[in-house]
């Protein structure tokens, strides 16, 4: 996950990873860092390459992936603990930034 370029931006990917597991909004996170939501979602595309929301997914399975790694929580547990209400978006959304569904990346860890 890039960092970003602006305090802003880094203050904000700071703030989402310290609460990757309540719903945040662009509004939210912008107040916390004292800009528009406008503003820091215009400096979330400049500097990152991507939007506010696919960072903020980005993290929430970054997140997943170690907690996946470390084993132990069922999936569904997982998919919950990132706010993810529906296994199957989780599922979707897992095998697009991995290749792999959780189930097959959690079976990585065993066959190696």
């Amino acid at each position: 996950m890039p960092s970003g370029e602006s305090r802003t931006v880094r203050d904000a990917i700071d703030h989402m990873k310290a609460a990757l597991a309540e719903p945040l909004t662009l509004a939210s996170v912008a107040d916390q860092v004292a800009v528009s939501s406008r503003s820091l979602a215009r400096k979330f595309s400049a500097e990152l390459g991507m939007s506010w929301g696919d960072a903020l997914r980005r993290l929430r399975l970054l997140e997943a992936i170690e907690i996946l790694a470390a084993g132990g929580m069922p999936i569904t547990e997982v998919a919950l603990s990132v706010v993810y209400n529906s296994l199957s978006a989780f599922n979707a959304a897992f095998r697009d930034l991995v290749g792999k569904t959780p189930s097959e990346y959690r079976k990585s860890f065993s066959n190696a």
